[in-house]
């Protein structure tokens, strides 16, 4: 049984515009599939409807580089929170972060899978200055009590934490801000960045499907290369909704299900450190010969709560006829598509409440598109991800109305703005972006000058 996937055309229609459509349309046989989300699906229990939810102004900011203290090398993707607070963001790839709160905190925490987390006071002096906070992480080792863990049984460790889900997530409909960003390169030149930040509403986890979740685009940008040579007319899996679709541990119409799993082999692999705590490492291998691909991947779960910290998959590329179903669904005639990589990476991070909550969204695609008579390939590299970068508390908890949310019919360069203010983000969270995206954005920009 799988999940539907959001869909998302980019087709450069004149030199200076870009339309970009979402369809829900879904590349997996069906096997008694999951519906996609409806936005018109009535409430259930635990979820709320009231007004729109303000947030305090962001006016204080704390800024970090974040290092390996072994190596020196920048760490990507590491989770940044205000110690008991609402307030998140990640790394990008240079390790850097801004973190911007309301109202002066004490104290933010890191944490990284296979690394000590990390806790740092936040004084007076920190605001005032204009320097980066200068953040090193510990590698977590692994002693030999952990490592017994190695022996244990996948298929029950992987049992018992899909048994736990309604303990171990949340039981009532949360509202959540996330910021997301989606990317496409053209060989090593970047030639579109969008950016978006949402609404996500989170129904029950007790469902154990996405039909009631919603993603509300709340405010957007984007930038494309004007140049007919970039133009690219291909039409992949990806959107703002994925953190709808790919919430494995929601949806289990997806992969943690009887039957889906009974394709799969299930190994133990060494367990790691997440959080300063132990997590099993459930490893998947295709199984089975299917009519469509499989994954290869790895989850995570505690060792002390059976909670779902970390899925990670990868798609078997063994047949690239399977593998372009799962990722293709228009090309123009004439075009080649040769698929190289679709991966995914999905976080859950717990909070005070003891409760995990999903907190970050990457997935990668990577392919060749080759056309006749032409004897170079275009190698082309599509980037989506999306982190939640505050919780809003119970009493702000919104429904997004059916004409807000994200939906089969939804354009997302209806909903955006071209990429020119600079204080575009000021008010918001984000994953900053890295070094050679930023030069890439002021190449775009003079170009489209």
């Amino acid at each position: 049984m799988k999940n539907a996937f959001i869909k998302q055309l980019f087709t450069v229609a004149l030199p200076t515009v870009i339309v970009s459509v979402l369809l829900i349309v879904s590349p997996f046989p069906a096997r008694g599939q999951t519906p996609p989300p409806d936005p018109s699906t009535p409430l259930s229990q635990g979820d709320t409807l009231r007004t729109q939810p303000v947030q305090a102004p962001l006016e204080y900011n704390i800024s970090g580089i974040v290092k390996d203290e072994a190596t020196g090398k920048p760490i990507a993707f590491v989770n940044v929170g205000s110690a008991g607070g609402s307030h998140f963001t990640v790394t990008n790839q240079d390790g850097y972060f801004v973190l911007k709160t309301p109202s002066p905190i004490q104290e933010i925490t890191l944490s990284h899978i296979g690394y000590v987390s990390l806790s740092r006071r936040i004084s007076e002096e920190d605001y005032l200055s204009d320097k980066a906070l200068n953040l090193r992480m510990q590698s977590a080792p692994l002693t030999l009590q952990e490592a017994i863990v190695y022996a244990q049984d996948p298929y029950v460790i992987l049992g018992r934490a899909i048994d736990n889900i309604e303990d171990n997530y949340p039981r009532n409909g949360e509202l959540m801000e996330t910021f997301y960003r989606e990317s496409i390169r053209k060989r090593s030149k970047y030639i579109y960045i969008s950016e978006a930040v949402s609404h996500m509403y989170k129904s029950s986890y007790r469902d154990g499907d996405a039909w009631r979740d919603r993603v509300a685009v709340q405010k957007g940008r984007l930038l494309v290369s004007p140049r007919p040579t970039d133009t690219l007319s291909v039409k992949v899996v990806g959107g703002p909704t994925q953190c709808v679709t790919l919430d494995v541990v929601k949806d289990r119409g997806f992969l943690l299900n009887e039957e889906e799993l009974s394709n799969y082999t299930l190994e133990m692999d060494l367990p790691i450190s997440i959080g300063n705590r132990v997590q099993y490492a459930v490893r998947l291998r295709p199984r089975v010969n299917c009519e469509y691909a499989l994954h290869n991947g790895v989850i995570y779960i505690d060792k002390e709560t059976y909670a779902i910290s970390r899925v990670e998959l990868s798609l078997d590329m063994s047949d690239k006829d399977k593998a372009t179903r799962m990722i293709l669904i228009r090309k123009p005639r004439g075009l080649k598509f040769n698929p190289r990589e679709l991966s995914i990476t999905i976080s859950y991070s717990p909070s005070e409440d003891g409760k995990y909550r999903l907190s970050y969204l990457r997935t990668t695609i990577r392919f060749d598109a080759d056309w006749k008579r032409v004897l170079l390939k275009t190698h082309v590299t599509a980037v989506n991800e999306m982190a939640v970068t505050h919780l809003f508390p119970p009493e702000q908890t919104v429904v997004p109305s059916r004409k807000e949310s994200f939906n089969s019919r939804s354009s997302l360069s209806d909903k955006v703005e071209l990429y020119e203010d600079p204080l575009f983000w000021k008010d918001y969270n984000i994953i900053e972006p890295t070094e050679s995206l930023e030069k890439a954005i002021g190449k775009l920009l003079k170009t489209n000058r």
